[in-house]
Parts: C-alpha cells; structure tokens; sequence
C-alpha cells in the first residue's frame, strides 16, 4: 500500500476557511462599532465587562477528527481553566476518544483481513490560552454578542489504541495547538469552536507485509465544539 496516498497530509483550505471565518468575525464588529455613528466627541468607554479575569472556566466538548484515514475519532472531553487575566489562562484537558472505522478502513479490511489502524484513547495535557482580541458582533439587527478569540498551545500523553497485536496500545507525549472563539450567552456561559492540531508520534496503521510501518510524526486534525461554564457569577468591572 502506498502510505502517502493511504495517509494524505492536512489541506491548507481548512486552515484558511477557519481563518477567513474568525477574521470575518472581528471585522464585522469593528464595521457595527462604528456603522453611522459620530465618534469625534464620543466620550471613553468606562466599565468594561472582563468577562474571563479571576474565573474558573470548565469546558465540557465534543470534537472529531478530521484527517485520520482509517479512524474517525469522536473524543468526549473535560477543561477546566482559571483566568489570571481577561487575556491569559491556564489549565488542564482530559478526554477519551473512540475510533469508528471510516470507508477507507473498510475497504482495506475487505481486501486484508490482517489490516490494523490506530486511533487515540485517553489524554491528558496542561494547556496555556492567550485571548489576543475580543469584541461584539451582531448579525441582521439582532443583539450583539460578546466574543473573543484565541489560541491555546498544550503538552500531555496521549493514549495510542491499537486494534490487533501488531498495533499494541502504549502511551504517547505530544505538543498541541489550537485556534478558537468564545461566544457569549450572558456572563457566564459561551459557546466555544475550536480547531486543535496534536503532533504526534506513531504507526498510522500496518504495513502490507503483515508488519509494522514505520512510525512517523502525524498532525492530527480535530473539530471540538464546546460549553464554556464560569464561577463564579461576579464579573470584573474595569473603571
């Protein structure tokens, strides 16, 4: 089997339209800020809402993969953060992920009985968040809605699931990133999008021989939608 055909890399246009829809986010509301009104005398704008500063945050999600060839990876997931400031966080990730073969799979299988794949089981990471920009938007007259964006780089062990005794189960470490919004509902909850990209080290799947293919470091691709819950019910309130 060719292994770059079998495991195609990321594609670009993902990465762009998820960029091109959170830009779009930012612009739309400086153009509602500022959409038919006199700024030259405006007075400055006091008590702000610093709606993350000195909270805790707890995240439950759902996420799937979105470029493994043989499994697709629905992850259940837990995050709980404590905001330092209404730009910073830290915080820790748990989740369990179950492997659904894909058609590719099946069809693999169909051909080689023998075939395995491996997918992710449990992980664990520490996680930093920067919020860079945060903002209202409001669409078509509706209410405004407070947002933000961010990035969060983590680090932890990722459980590696393999399906057979050629693929057996171990543990893995690895580095993730991810971009993502906040929407708020109110003060203390929002709804959360994130595209994250683990890179990890391990064997995709078997090789033709009825061995092991070479192990190699993948990105893997993953959509996560999410609750934001924060504690407690005070909000900080700039002057």
């Amino acid at each position: 089997m060719n292994r770059a055909a079998a495991f195609p890399r990321p594609r670009r246009g993902l990465w762009i339209i998820i960029l091109a829809v959170l830009c779009l986010c930012a612009v739309r509301s400086t153009n509602s800020a500022h959409a038919g009104t006199n700024l030259d005398n405006a007075p400055v704008l006091h008590k702000a809402r610093y709606l993350h500063s000195y909270r805790h945050g707890f995240t439950p999600s759902i996420s799937t993969s979105l470029n493994h060839p043989f499994r697709q990876m629905i992850r259940i997931g837990l995050r709980y953060d404590y905001y330092l400031a209404n730009w910073v966080g830290i915080g820790l990730d748990f989740g369990y992920g179950l492997g659904l073969d894909t058609s590719l799979m099946s069809s693999v299988v169909a051909k080689r009985s023998d075939f395995e794949a491996t997918s992710f089981g449990f992980d664990a990471m520490l996680g930093f968040t920067l919020i860079p920009f945060y903002g209202k938007m409001s669409w078509l007259g509706s209410p405004s809605t407070r947002y933000d964006v961010f990035v969060r780089f983590a680090g932890g062990v990722v459980q590696l699931k393999g399906d057979g005794p050629l693929l057996p189960t171990e543990i893995g470490f690895a580095p993730s990133v991810s971009l993502g919004a906040h929407f708020f509902v109110g003060t203390q909850m929002a709804v959360t999008i994130e595209l994250k990209d683990t890179i990890i080290s391990m064997y995709p799947g078997s090789s033709a021989n009825a061995g092991v293919s070479e192990r190699s470091l993948e990105n893997m691709l993953s959509l996560q939608l999410g609750i934001l819950f924060h504690f407690p019910q005070s909000v900080e309130i700039g002057p």
